[in-house]
């Protein structure tokens, strides 16, 4: 690890600015014609692709606190291998590509020792990417009934498809958005924005097709102090949900084990643990209410 090389990579990606839309197309130019066979595997449209990359500079932007987030980067590297057939060798074509635009873009700014700098933490990263893609391929084979791995390839069907799933959350924000101590995280959220995207993230951990575009749980929430007793209350008002859509009790439990799999990447014990954004981001804290009666 070295704190000096992050901040190299950090500070490069911030003196991009706006330009990272442009190196975002020099890097597919490059990636594409020096390794066609990876459009496979990538969406054909560029606005999608333009997502990935911004998601990948995001990524490298919070190097500095890569401890942090190191349970984010397993996750996307389990859904790299398991959802889009990624390969690890695949991250070597990645890093050509990314170094080739890099020197395009910053030109003499890119000197040897922004290159030793950048080298280093994609290395960093990918390593942590590489070694859960191992261990998402050794559970692939012998996949328990009910993991406690953010998958179950089965529960899609099984539950009875995206309606189901759908309607499960629509129930769940319905009350989200009147709990008296977790509502305050939605301000200025749109609830059908997020019924929809909470229904694709887990039609995809369900077994079904992964049509999510969004970050991992870690990094949405990265920003926001989030505690074991918040998730326990969010986890009383999602199983209420389960239970009125008519789910059984089997069913139930394991669409929980999915949904706690990612608790790892989402709780924090003070602010030091949130990861900001931009600048001038504050972590967003909400404090208990006064009198605060938990749901059952």
């Amino acid at each position: 690890m070295s704190i000096e090389k992050r901040l190299l990579v950090r500070l490069s990606i911030q003196v991009l600015g706006a330009d990272v839309s442009s190196l975002s197309q020099r890097f597919y130019r490059h990636l594409f014609h020096n390794y066609p066979g990876l459009h496979a595997i990538l969406p054909p449209d560029a606005s999608a692709l333009n997502k990935k990359f911004f998601n990948m500079m995001a990524a490298f932007k919070n190097v500095k606190h890569l401890e942090k987030i190191e349970a984010s980067i397993k996750q996307l590297g389990g859904r790299h291998l398991l959802n889009y057939g990624v390969q690890p060798d695949d991250f070597d074509a990645v890093r050509s590509a990314l170094f080739l635009a890099l020197e395009e873009q910053l030109e003499d700014k890119f000197d040897e020792k922004l290159r030793t700098a950048w080298k280093v933490v994609f290395d960093e990263v990918t390593a942590i990417m590489k070694r859960a893609m191992a261990e998402a391929e050794r559970r692939d084979h012998s996949r328990p009934a009910q993991p406690a791995t953010g998958y179950d390839e089965n529960l899609f069907n099984d539950v009875g498809g995206e309606d189901v799933i759908r309607a499960v959350h629509q129930r769940f924000y319905d009350v989200m958005f009147e709990e008296p101590w977790l509502e305050r995280f939605f301000f200025g959220k749109e609830k059908s924005v997020l019924v929809r995207k909470q229904t694709a993230f887990m039609i995809a951990a369900f077994g079904g097709d992964n049509r999510y575009q969004g970050d991992t749980p870690a990094f949405v929430h990265m920003h926001m102090l989030i505690t074991e007793e918040q998730l326990k209350v969010r986890e009383t008002i999602l199983r209420n949900a389960l239970m009125e859509e008519g789910l059984s009790d089997d069913l139930i439990e394991r669409w929980l084990n999915v949904d706690r799999s990612f608790w790892s990447g989402l709780v924090k014990h003070s602010t030091d643990e949130c990861v900001l954004k931009c600048p001038g981001q504050r972590a967003i804290v909400i404090e208990k209410p006064f009198g605060y009666i938990p749901p059952n």
